[in-house]
């Protein structure tokens, strides 16, 4: 999604002179779409839900490093924002980058403590062999 954020961003109606922004991100589109396609070709149904109640959540679907990495990257992009000139489209992007990533990471934070709190169940083992 910020792949496809940064292409809008380097258009020339939005930015003049931003043809690297837009290859380069063009590019990321492409492979972020790529890695979606196989994944959902290759994913369980069960990991492809969106919906998570009580009895189905799985704490290790919540990626911290991604969430933790992303959060920092918006952070940065929000500070070269502020300091060096104000763009409006940047630090509108990020700061809601920056929002989503620290609610993700809240949810993290709240499933972990949740799964360390919560006895222990057998799952039943199913149909795809552990390699």
């Amino acid at each position: 999604m910020k792949c496809s954020l940064w292409v809008l961003y380097g258009l020339p109606l939005v930015q003049k002179d931003s043809i690297l922004v837009t290859t380069s991100n063009g590019v990321g589109l492409v492979i972020e779409a790529i890695y979606l396609v196989v994944f959902f070709i290759y994913c369980d149904k069960d990991l492809r839900q969106t919906e998570v109640d009580g009895e189905q959540f799985r704490c290790m679907y919540l990626p911290f490093w991604f969430s933790f990495v992303n959060f920092i990257n918006a952070g940065i992009w929000i500070a070269y924002s502020v300091i060096y000139k104000i763009d409006v489209y940047v630090l509108v992007v990020n700061v809601v980058g920056a929002l989503t990533c620290a609610i993700h990471l809240i949810i993290l934070c709240c499933s972990a403590v949740r799964c360390l709190l919560l006895p222990k169940r057998i799952v039943p083992s199913s149909s795809v062999p552990v390699v």
